[in-house]
């Protein structure tokens, strides 16, 4: 059994995915089936909130990279809310950190989009 649950919340102009548990090799197609149901619709902000996760491997990385990139690529928002320390500390360490926006909050996320 999979310690692993992704669930969307829709907000103004956006969509919140909360995503707790372990994104790993075993729960990343899962985990990419529903942000690319969540991109076809193409919302103008994307929330990854990870303040959820237990653990992230490399291919959990990789998806969160390239979902930043696809939204960057479409001029849309992509914020990724802090995950634990452990789980943040391989953003720094693999240099991703000053390419993503990072929120403390889904709230601020939202905030920060706001005009």
């Amino acid at each position: 059994m999979l310690n692993f649950e992704i669930t969307t919340e829709p907000i103004e102009d956006g969509v919140v995915l909360h995503i707790r548990g372990d994104l790993d090799i075993q729960s990343v197609r899962q985990a990419r089936a529903e942000l690319d149901e969540v991109e076809h619709a193409a919302p103008d902000l994307l929330v990854l909130d990870l303040g959820g996760l237990s653990f992230c491997d490399s291919t959990g990385m990789g998806l969160i990279t390239a979902t930043h990139l696809k939204a960057a690529e479409a001029s849309r928002r992509c914020v990724i809310v802090r995950p634990r320390q452990p789980i943040y500390q391989a953003f720094t360490l693999t240099g991703l950190e000053p390419y993503v926006e990072v929120a403390e909050s889904v709230e601020e996320a939202v905030r920060a989009a706001q005009p």
